[in-house]
């Protein structure tokens, strides 16, 4: 029998979290910056008022500079302040964008692209997100070389990230729930998993041969998939708390396979387990490019594994989806969905305070 998706559940869910990483080569591992550098980005942050002090409080506890650092962790000081400050801009535009229509998210979209493409343009007094945009790119920027083809992968990533925004805000709207492979693929463009991965190859110089073979690509697609199943076993909770958990995997396999909770995290493990296979499968049929080359992709490869295994460990350690039971959790794997809980999230920002940003 398919469990409810929606806040209005009356009888306590209990299930087991996925471990699908359980044989992932990956250690956690941490930025040695940490403690300051994610303190930079957090002064950044909060230097642009993004948010009202309730709000802000809230999101400063969620400490995604940490998450910064443990999905950089073999980066230089100024890569993983960078890295801080991409983790924020995230987390930024999603709040942004959990309560915008359609329309809004159009207008946070272009004012994010356009920064992207026009680094340098001066920003018109009032745009907070703009100028705040602004500065992590042209601190990215100073990572690579001009017209390195990682900056193209990044921006064409960033894109589909910004335009499938307004894509979730339509199906917010009518509350869509997309079958599993349809919701996949807009989740990895929701996720912004393809321009996470290409700001790794920021300073390694790969040519697009490279980031274009065949096994690459298939390596960085299950690594995306791991990324954004990752993601939403971790947030499924609170989602269904905000009344937005349609937009999840948890939901979406529930109402294709006819299954509740408990079963749609087995098979969301299962699911996890069948990428995981997939990419260190990949690293055997690698092809060389010559030792100069070989040694950056390796360098590429180890980078995205610690980015997958650093956004699991995040989920844990940050109080935004576990609050203080994250590592608790870690061990057991035991997780109950009670309706007192679901009633008690809120998102930090309103869709009028939303609409007072975007329009100043």
């Amino acid at each position: 029998m398919v469990q409810n998706t929606t806040s209005d559940t009356r009888k306590p869910i209990t299930f087991f979290l996925p471990d699908f990483l359980a044989a992932w080569p990956y250690e956690r591992l941490v930025h040695p910056s940490l403690g300051s550098v994610d303190v930079e980005s957090a002064s950044w942050v909060n230097d642009h008022h993004l948010f009202n002090e309730k709000a802000q409080k809230s999101f400063d506890a969620s400490l995604f500079g940490l998450l910064g650092c443990l999905i950089f962790p073999l980066n230089s000081r100024n890569f993983c302040r960078v890295g801080c400050d991409l983790a924020n801009a995230y987390f930024v535009i999603d709040e942004y964008n959990d309560v915008a229509d359609p329309e809004v998210a159009g207008q946070v979209c272009d004012t994010v692209m356009d920064v992207l493409r026009n680094p340098y343009k001066e920003r018109k007094s009032g745009d907070k997100l703009g100028a705040f945009m602004q500065g992590f790119w042209q601190r990215a920027l100073a990572l690579t070389t001009p017209g390195s083809a990682c900056i193209n992968h990044f921006v064409h990533g960033f894109d589909l990230y910004m335009k499938s925004m307004i894509v979730e805000a339509e199906d917010r709207e009518t509350k869509r729930v997309r079958p599993v492979e349809d919701y996949l693929q807009l989740r990895r463009e929701t996720f912004g998993a393809e321009a996470t991965i290409s700001l790794l190859g920021f300073g390694l110089e790969l040519p697009e041969e490279v980031l274009s073979h065949p096994v690459i690509k298939s390596m960085t697609l299950a690594a995306m998939d791991l990324l954004c199943i990752t993601n939403d076993m971790h947030s499924y909770p609170v989602e269904l708390a905000r009344g937005i958990a349609f937009h999840n995997i948890v939901t979406s396999i529930i109402h294709e396979h006819k299954l509740d909770v408990p079963g749609a995290m087995a098979w969301l493990e299962r699911f996890g387990k069948h990428q995981v296979e997939t990419f260190l499968d990949g690293i055997e049929e690698l092809p060389s490019w010559g030792p100069e080359i070989d040694a950056n992709v390796l360098r590429y490869i180890e980078s995205i594994g610690y980015l997958v295994r650093g956004a699991d460990a995040w989920s844990y350690e940050s109080e935004r989806y576990w609050g203080k039971k994250g590592l608790e959790i870690q061990i057991t794997r035991l997780v109950t969905l009670s309706p007192e809980a679901e009633e008690s999230q809120e998102g930090f920002l309103t869709k009028e305070e939303l609409r007072v940003a975007m329009d100043a």
